[in-house]
């Protein structure tokens, strides 16, 4: 496989949720000296709130820069709860992502196009913190205009040069850059002794700060 070498991109972050276990953050800082912050999850829909999210976030901020909050966003589901529910347990966050990708069949495109407009409006009508939005290639092709107020992070694993990421509209370009893991050719793990029972390395996505900018944004710097 031909890796993409990740540390030239220099700031490096990553996200995580439970599915990578219980950190040991001040190994991953010892393991992994290039990552400067992290995101991790805090909610998905209405009801779900990650049990590993208050561990992650109070051990990521006492050895790196920052520590965002995520909640995963399903159109299926109550736009008004997932608001409360996002904002009301990211209290500890430095700043927030909207993590805007869940699957939909194509005759749903206006309702989906719809409810993510009003989701992005209530976070922007409530949030007192700095947010971003990451997406894929496989969501809106074109977002609400109102999308465009906030930093785009975007994932792709099929290129090895951000210069050839496809953006969606509004954004005309992307601030960071979700690389992929050793799945998809990126040469990065979470090493075995950062997480608690790991007999091997441990798969975490990384990725790579693209605009300046963008650190200022969520006061990660």
């Amino acid at each position: 496989m031909n890796y993409l070498d990740y540390k030239k991109y220099g700031n490096l972050f990553i996200d995580l949720s439970r599915c990578q276990g219980e950190i040991d953050w001040a190994k991953l800082k010892e393991k992994h000296p290039e990552i400067n912050f992290a995101i991790t999850k805090c909610t998905e829909g209405v009801n779900y709130i990650d049990p590993t999210y208050l561990m992650n976030t109070d051990g990521a901020k006492s050895v790196l820069m920052a520590c965002g909050a995520y909640h995963f966003f399903r159109w299926t589901d109550d736009i008004n709860q997932q608001v409360s529910s996002f904002l009301g347990n990211a209290r500890n966050a430095d700043f927030l992502a909207l993590d805007i990708e869940q699957n939909y069949q194509q005759q749903h495109h206006s309702i989906v196009f719809a409810k993510t407009e009003k989701f992005i409006s209530q976070i922007k009508k409530y949030a007192e913190k700095p947010v971003i939005i990451y997406t894929g290639g496989w969501y809106l092709p074109n977002f609400p205009a109102i999308a465009e107020d906030f930093p785009l992070w975007i994932a792709n694993y099929a290129v090895k040069d951000p210069s050839k990421l496809k953006i969606a509209k509004p954004w005309i370009k992307a601030n960071a850059w979700q690389m992929g893991n050793l799945e998809f050719g990126v040469p990065f793990a979470l090493d075995k002794s950062v997480v608690k029972g790991a007999t091997k390395p441990v798969s975490c996505d990384i990725n790579v700060v693209l605009d300046d900018k963008f650190e200022q944004y969520l006061g990660v710097y």
